[in-house]
């Protein structure tokens, strides 16, 4: 299948309000992404160690909220933007949705998710945060803490923690009595892309894509 036929069949299968995690395998040169997506897998690793409903669920090392229209929201490096797709021959992808794979966000709710989005949008991307998933990794029992050390700014997110601030804007605003809460009692601060893909308030409905 040619990288085109594979974005297609990724955006038939999406929703808006969909998770797209992806689990990449850098190029050998690409040093400094083997450090990162490795101390992202330990500690996804040890978080759903025991727990994780899905073999190998603590392998992807990033997360996109999928806005419709073939755009999405990627807190990625240098800073925040609203992209398009672009599929690569060393990833592959799982798709993660709110609840069950029936769900669908109403117009209404679609457009607090991207208002949210736009926010973030052009915000440098949060250093801070990899290095307290880290200290995290080094020290276990900061795994449950809210305290974030390495904070450079509240609308400063890394791409797990981006997705999770607008599900819980949404959230917040639409849902907090009837349905719930994203993620449960996960802190926002310390969500990771694993997460969209093992706890129960999300519905796994394609992956390895």
């Amino acid at each position: 299948m040619s990288l085109e036929e594979r974005k297609e069949e990724l955006l038939e299968l999406l929703r808006p309000g969909d998770v797209l995690n992806s689990d990449s395998k850098p190029r050998w040169w690409e040093f400094w992404l083997k450090v990162i997506y490795g101390e992202i897998r330990r500690y996804q690793k040890r978080k759903w160690k025991g727990r994780s409903p899905r073999k190998r669920g603590w392998r992807d090392v990033h997360s996109m909220l999928y806005l419709g229209d073939g755009r999405f929201l990627s807190v990625t490096v240098p800073r925040s933007v609203i992209c398009e797709l672009e599929v690569s021959e060393r990833t592959k992808y799982r798709i993660c949705r709110y609840q069950s794979e029936d769900w669908n966000f109403k117009e209404a709710e679609l457009l607090t998710l991207r208002e949210a989005a736009q926010v973030l949008v052009g915000h440098g991307y949060d250093y801070g945060q990899l290095l307290d998933i880290l200290l995290k990794q080094l020290f276990p029992t900061f795994v449950q803490e809210k305290l974030s050390i390495f904070d450079f700014g509240r609308r400063r997110k890394v791409c797990s923690v981006g997705v999770h601030f607008c599900l819980l804007a949404w959230w917040y605003k639409f849902a907090k009595d009837t349905q719930p809460r994203p993620l449960g009692k996960q802190y926002l601060e310390i969500t990771c892309p694993a997460d969209f893909a093992n706890h129960e308030t999300f519905k796994v409905i394609a992956e390895d894509l």
